[in-house]
């Protein structure tokens, strides 16, 4: 009697594995973002991060948050966010990592950012002057920025030539003094006058501009390249790329700061699944739109709009977006997300 097989249906077992073989798992989309968006902060600082996790093909489990590669909190709730309290000076990178109902994951990018010490006023620190008798942990006040004499036998030095030694300005002065930091009032002296960003204009090193109430600085040759490009890679504190053409200078009180109000405008529904209405939440006209995938794309453009909204989605893939707005007074960019 031949015996009995442990697989009477075998052409099951073909048609299962031929099934698994042809599943393609699509991972998740998870875009961070913080909140102030800056290079720098003041210590004691308090930072919030938020993440936009979407799944195309399932549903996400959970939202790992990462401090410097060190895991610090999960969620599985929406809305996926996190607040960092207290924060001293140092160096800090935040990511956040999605994870979805089948177990595949997608990594955002890295938020890194700087704490440091309060600013000090300079009102009451002597003014440095050449050979007046410094001793290890004497201080002064040069050219704006505070100084400390470094400790015996370094301590020698801060009374040599001030060509040699002059803290900040002198050949050598590295060897004699610990640079402090800014002055407290040096910090803002030039929020009144520094110029609104402006997305398609040209800037080059050094150009300073205000946004979103914080001063920026187009960095030097090479990265100064970036500096005029596209609003929604590298509007400064905004553009998914901007740390790579602009350093944060610090809070600007300016009113000419120009606004991003990236938290103005209103998407309905969002996620979506066929359209979309975009509408701005102030009275202004969409003067232009410009519609980035995820890999930043240029999906399409269109400039002199003069419209309270737009209808979005039609033609849309499942995925995850990048839209760039432009009124007569601000930019604005955001997020979308087609299940």
């Amino acid at each position: 009697m031949r015996p009995h097989s442990l697989f009477p249906f075998p052409f099951l077992c073909v048609f299962i594995l031929i099934s698994f073989k042809g599943f393609t798992q699509v991972p998740p989309y998870i875009f961070l973002r913080s909140s102030p968006s800056a290079l720098s902060y003041t210590a004691p600082a308090t930072v919030s991060f938020y993440a936009t996790a979407y799944d195309p093909d399932g549903s996400i489990a959970r939202v790992e948050f990462y401090l410097c590669g060190t895991k610090i909190t999960e969620t599985d709730t929406d809305p996926y966010d996190i607040i960092l309290k207290d924060l001293t000076a140092g160096q800090y990178c935040v990511t956040a990592k999605a994870i979805d109902n089948m177990d595949s994951s997608a990594l955002s990018y890295a938020i890194t950012f700087t704490v440091t010490e309060p600013l000090v006023s300079c009102e009451s620190v002597p003014v440095y002057a050449e050979n007046s008798g410094y001793t290890l942990g004497s201080k002064v006040a040069n050219d704006g920025h505070r100084y400390e004499c470094k400790p015996w036998p370094y301590s020698g030095w801060c009374n040599g030539a001030s060509w040699a030694y002059e803290p900040g300005n002198g050949a050598y002065w590295m060897d004699a003094w610990t640079d402090l930091g800014p002055c407290a009032e040096e910090s803002l002296a030039t929020c009144e006058t520094t110029d609104p960003y402006l997305a398609g204009s040209s800037y080059g090193p050094g150009n300073q501009v205000a946004y979103d109430g914080i001063r920026y600085e187009c960095k030097p040759w090479p990265y100064s390249g970036w500096c005029s490009g596209a609003a929604w890679a590298y509007a400064p504190g905004q553009g998914m790329y901007w740390q790579d053409a602009w350093i944060s200078l610090g809070d600007c009180p300016s009113s000419l700061a120009k606004k991003s109000a990236g938290n103005e405008i209103r998407i309905t529904p969002h996620p979506f699944e066929h359209t979309t209405t975009v509408q701005l939440e102030t009275p202004e006209e969409i003067l232009s739109a410009e519609l980035y995938n995820s890999q930043g794309i240029l999906l399409f453009s269109s400039g002199d709009l003069h419209q309270q909204e737009l209808i979005l989605g039609q033609d849309l893939a499942t995925g995850y977006y990048i839209l760039h707005l432009t009124t007569k007074t601000a930019s604005y960019t955001k997020t979308l997300i087609k299940r």
